[in-house]
């Protein structure tokens, strides 16, 4: 007993919630969850640390290339050089590519390994992290899983840390974990017309650049080519799909007057809990270079939105050296088809005129996703004749408030967090869409009790 330590564990929460008696991780015996977090997080049980490798002896040389090959470095260059939205990251480009100025150390320690103390640190966090019993962010079958780009977060930094440290006794380990997870957002959180599992213009955005930079290294490495992915190449098709006609007061940021039709950009329709009132799409870059080999019509296309939406400059989460890398602006635009879609996981867009000055498109959130966002089903952005009538953007910087989002509201005053289109047609004359709102239930499964919201675009003619 005198060698006993105190373990303290700070947790910020209900008190009932965290002391019901549960089943948590699989446990066949209830207890409370606060003392299963106590047990899976702060004692570190041996069975959990026993086949962990915090040291051993590195024998690969030379810094890790997780996008590109030595013998690849001269043609990369000549691209990356000739493309003029990339000319700010030239320098930085060129210290990785010839070794020139590249970073050799930081803070006096190896820029491969870190240093022994990061390098342990590190061990330890990914040794951590690719344990279930340590994560709540894991799919829920049946209803949606809470903040699933919390697991995007964390897989591919682990999948990326195999990359880097392919001689690492647990780099296999860390790898399939990344895979293993990387699938699940391939079969759960990926509808089958590419719509994802977080609201469109915020969370999903960022989880797909931060996948970007994993499937480049993937593809790079020989370990998986996404782009043969039906989910994969769903999702690429889905945000050029989505893309408003021209804003006339949006191009990089919110103007205060119409701008130049030149400037003009397209973008990706926001809805409900997002800060992307200022935002320009970056998204369609990555695409291309992942594409190019295994679906080149799609890449085309997929330059054509980066291009209508930024202007090829590269996405910037995570760094943009990444997207640098990956993306390519040798592939030629090819101006898609685009046309009114029910779009599984989202709801719909409608559109007619396309190319044309006078686009007239409406896009309408109705699905059952309700993760990590506004209950904001039943939403609108509505262009008529290239002029923007409603959209969900231009509301300053408090967009938590509900009122400022055109939503539906129901009697109780409330907005509902699942919607269903239920009818969708397109004709000659007009298409039409309508979708039901299920009210949120206070139990579950959700009550029958429904609200509709049905729209209709301005005629063809």
């Amino acid at each position: 007993m005198a060698r006993a330590v105190r373990h303290w564990l700070l947790a910020v929460g209900d008190k009932r919630q965290w002391t019901q008696l549960r089943y948590p991780g699989g446990a066949q015996t209830r207890y409370p969850y606060l003392a299963h977090l106590r047990t899976k997080v702060c004692d570190l049980p041996l069975d959990k640390v026993k086949d962990w490798h915090l040291d051993w002896e590195q024998k690969l040389p030379g810094e890790p290339r997780l996008f590109f090959s030595p013998e690849q470095a001269q043609s990369l260059w000549k691209r990356i050089e000739a493309h003029e939205p990339f000319k700010p990251y030239l320098s930085k480009v060129k210290g990785l590519l010839t070794g020139e100025g590249g970073a050799k150390t930081v803070n006096g320690v190896s820029a491969h390994t870190g240093g022994n103390m990061v390098d342990l640190l590190l061990r330890v966090g990914y040794s951590v992290v690719t344990d279930g019993d340590y994560w709540q962010y894991a799919w829920n079958k049946g209803r949606t899983s809470y903040l699933p780009n919390f697991g995007s977060d964390l897989y591919l930094a682990v999948g990326l840390m195999a990359l880097v440290l392919p001689d690492h006794p647990n780099s296999k380990q860390w790898m399939q974990y990344a895979l293993s997870e990387l699938d699940k957002e391939f079969r759960y959180y990926i509808s089958p017309d590419g719509a994802g599992e977080e609201n469109i213009a915020n969370y999903y955005l960022w989880t797909w650049r931060q996948l970007t930079v994993l499937l480049g290294a993937l593809k790079h490495n020989g370990i998986l080519d996404a782009a043969t992915h039906p989910r994969y190449q769903a999702a690429c098709r889905f945000w050029i799909e989505i893309l408003t006609p021209p804003q006339p007061k949006l191009s990089a940021y919110a103007a205060s007057a119409p701008i130049k039709p030149q400037d003009r950009r397209r973008r990706i329709p926001p809805f409900g809990d997002h800060g992307f009132s200022k935002n320009v799409c970056l998204e369609h870059g990555g695409q291309t270079g992942i594409l190019k080999d295994a679906n080149p019509q799609l890449a085309a296309e997929s330059a054509w939105a980066w291009w209508e939406t930024a202007r090829g400059k590269p996405a910037t989460h995570m760094g943009a050296i990444p997207h640098v890398l990956i993306a390519d602006p040798t592939v030629a635009p090819r101006t898609p088809v685009l046309r009114s879609r029910r779009l599984r996981g989202f709801g719909a867009v409608l559109r007619n005129h396309f190319r044309s000055g006078k686009e007239t498109f409406l896009a309408i959130k109705a699905s059952r996703i309700y993760s990590h966002h506004h209950p904001d089903e039943g939403g609108i952005h509505l262009f008529g004749r290239g002029v923007p009538i409603i959209l969900d953007a231009l509301h300053g910087r408090d967009y938590y408030r509900e009122e400022w989002h055109p939503i539906i509201t129901f009697a109780d005053g409330k907005t509902h967090r699942r919607g269903e289109v239920v009818e969708f047609r397109t004709g000659p004359l007009a298409d039409f869409v309508a979708a039901d709102i299920a009210r949120w239930p206070t139990s579950w499964p959700p009550t029958s009790r429904r609200g509709r919201s049905c729209r209709v675009p301005p005629s063809r003619g």
